[in-house]
């Protein structure tokens, strides 16, 4: 069995999240907005996770689209800690983001660039997310001291970033760790390429778990929904121990 109760636990956070989100909300609908931004995110990180479970059978793409949704949820227990502030930063890292893109095209490809205004525009506008790794240490300083004995060891941020973000890595780039699983050595300095094998336990169920739960804590506490109990009862009705 694949991970069972990390998958149903996984399932059933998935299942609060969109539960949680409100349909018809109060907001400006620019990403600028703090509830617009806060329920996109909620929302993206429950579609990451369902994809995931899709993937149960495909690890080494299951952790591709784990490291993705550990991203969204350190970069938004962050921006939850001062969100007048950090909101900003993350706004004005996807405009500088936009207009390396849009100048490199220019530059190498002859496309038509930005007129002066937009260019002054988005310098004006323009700031850099700290690290991903900064993120998760700032999150953790915050949040720990709101939920007590969370975000801290392995159930932090910054393990979530160590073991999942920088370990998944491996399978997102082509590196060496990544071919590996579709080689099998035999004798003779002989060497068979085809589908990988994979330990069943393998697929990162439990991780991403630990990631949608910190969101819907996060959540829970910044916007008022879920509420927290919600959250653990999906781990008392699936204990770690059903693993």
């Amino acid at each position: 069995m694949q991970s069972e109760g990390a998958r149903r636990r996984l399932q059933g956070l998935i299942d609060r999240a969109w539960r949680s989100l409100p349909r018809v909300a109060d907001g400006t609908g620019e990403f600028d907005d703090w509830g617009t931004y806060a329920r996109a995110t909620v929302a993206r990180c429950a579609y990451l996770g369902e994809s995931v479970l899709l993937l149960g059978d495909r690890p080494l793409d299951g952790e591709v689209v784990a490291r993705s949704l550990f991203e969204h949820v350190i970069t938004f227990a962050w921006v939850a800690v001062d969100p007048s502030e950090h909101l900003a930063i993350w706004v004005g890292d996807d405009i500088r983001s936009r207009k390396v893109f849009l100048e490199e095209n220019e530059r190498k490809f002859k496309f038509e660039g930005l007129d002066d205004d937009t260019k002054a525009d988005f310098a004006r506008l323009a700031s850099r997310l700290p690290s991903v790794a900064d993120r998760a240490r700032v999150a953790d300083e915050h949040w720990l001291g709101v939920f007590k004995g969370i975000f801290e060891g392995r159930s932090s941020l910054s393990a979530l970033y160590s073991i999942g973000y920088r370990g998944y890595s491996a399978s997102v780039h082509p590196t060496a760790l990544g071919l590996g699983p579709f080689l099998t050595g035999t004798i003779d300095r002989r060497v068979t390429v085809g589908r990988p094998l994979f330990h069943p336990r393998r697929c990162p169920f439990a991780e991403c778990t630990s990631a949608l739960t910190a969101l819907l804590y996060v959540s829970g506490e910044a916007l008022k929904w879920p509420e927290e109990g919600k959250v653990a009862e999906i781990w008392r009705k699936s204990p770690a121990k059903s693993d």
